[in-house]
């Protein structure tokens, strides 16, 4: 299985991303600063710096997206295990411990408090 498709989503499977140069030197900073105009050997190597640049531009952009996959499967996993365990927990409820026949004398009083239910309701 190739690590693209790797349902892992591990370091095992993925290796750490290429280091980056974060702050990349600029051939020629006086540039920066001035409206001068750079010769042919200059623009050459600027032009070569740019190039290194965008590929590492390139490498940061299929690192997110590779770390997005998996968080959106690690998301996707933490939900169907929260679903599970709120589903669960609804089995083992108190509320279930409880007999039928008195929660029918709760909610029926409940429904006759609020003019719903069998009998007098609510005091006006």
């Amino acid at each position: 299985m190739s690590p693209n498709t790797c349902e892992h989503l591990c370091s095992e499977h993925y290796g750490p991303a290429k280091k980056l140069e974060l702050n990349p030197r600029s051939p020629y900073p006086e540039l920066l600063l001035s409206n001068a105009i750079p010769s042919e050997l200059q623009a050459q190597e600027i032009k070569k710096t740019i190039r290194g640049v965008d590929e590492d531009i390139a490498a940061l952009n299929a690192e997110i997206d590779r770390l997005q996959h998996s968080m959106d499967a690690l998301t996707a996993q933490r939900t169907d295990l929260q679903r599970f365990a709120h589903d669960h927990r609804g089995v083992v409820s108190v509320l279930r411990c409880i007999p039928r026949d008195i929660l029918v004398e709760i909610f029926g009083h409940c429904l006759r408090d609020c003019g719903r239910g069998p009998g007098p309701g609510p005091p006006m």
